[in-house]
């Protein structure tokens, strides 16, 4: 779950959370009997951590990777709070049972995922000092609005957008590493967009009033997502290439295809099916 952003092939992100502030990133687990039962529910795989090193890579790459994955790390824990805020507002609805333990289930996955960037981090050397946004979308007041509008920002725009760009990524990987546990985060979120749908259907009818307020939320999340698509870095070429691939960066041109394909064929359509306000790309 990483709303817009994903890696781009000159060492970066495209996308992102909106502004940041004062708060370090910092994955760290307590241990424990809380750890035991955490690893029971939502098992760590076990990939070949000792085959990544920052050794053969260009320093700079190595920096730059360290903090690609340091943010994706914080991308899913965002993530994971999105899901725990639907999850509350559908407990204090009265949501159907089934619904709300589906979506209680994703708070898991996404930080399962948290971990998996955080440790492909550690095997280049470390976490990345940054500071980010810890904040949710700013929401509508009322409990019913909030959730609708949290599955249009999180489900129906964000994992619609994040799940083909890391498929993309992760078909692209060269070090295996690298392409397993973008695969795992990939299987993990497929139904993470679709519960999205699932909520505004327990949700509807909306007012034509509503479905404004609706809109426009998708318009800032995806505006959030396309941050930086026309000034990507070029295309890396020969050895440096190989090396962008291996730290599990997307060519700047395979990203912008995947993307707008994202929005056209996938983000679009489940807005209008729904009626809410077209969106200008």
């Amino acid at each position: 779950g990483r709303g817009g952003a994903t890696r781009t092939g000159g060492g970066g992100r495209s996308g992102g959370a909106g502004g940041r502030r004062g708060t370090n990133v910092e994955p760290s687990g307590r241990g424990g009997q809380g750890a035991r039962r955490f690893g029971r529910a939502r098992p760590m795989p076990a990939f070949g951590w000792d085959t990544l090193s920052p050794a053969p890579y260009d320093p700079l790459l190595v920096e730059r990777a360290r903090a690609s994955w340091t943010y994706g790390a914080y991308l899913e824990h965002s993530t994971a709070l999105q899901f725990a805020a639907m999850t509350e507002t559908l407990l204090k609805l009265r949501a159907p049972l089934d619904l709300v333990g589906v979506t209680a289930g994703f708070v898991s996955d996404e930080l399962l995922h948290a971990e998996l960037n955080a440790r492909i981090a550690m095997c280049l050397g470390g976490g990345a000092p940054l500071e980010v946004d810890t904040r949710l979308p700013e929401l509508p007041q009322s409990a019913r609005m909030r959730l609708a509008a949290l599955a249009v920002h999180t489900c129906l725009v964000g994992e619609a957008f994040s799940v083909p760009l890391l498929a993309a990524t992760a078909a692209g990987s060269a070090h295996p590493l690298v392409h397993a546990v973008l695969t795992r985060i990939v299987r993990d979120e497929a139904p993470h967009a679709r519960v999205g749908e699932w909520i505004l259907d327990w949700l509807e009818p909306f007012t034509d009033a509503e479905k404004a307020v609706l809109g426009a939320t998708a318009a800032r999340a995806l505006s959030d997502a396309l941050r930086g698509l026309d000034s990507l870095p070029p295309d890396p070429v020969g050895a440096r290439a190989q090396a962008v691939s291996e730290l599990g960066w997307l060519p700047a041109t395979t990203w912008q295809e995947v993307a707008l394909g994202c929005v056209e064929e996938r983000i679009r359509p489940a807005l209008e099916r729904r009626g809410l306000p077209s969106l200008d790309a």
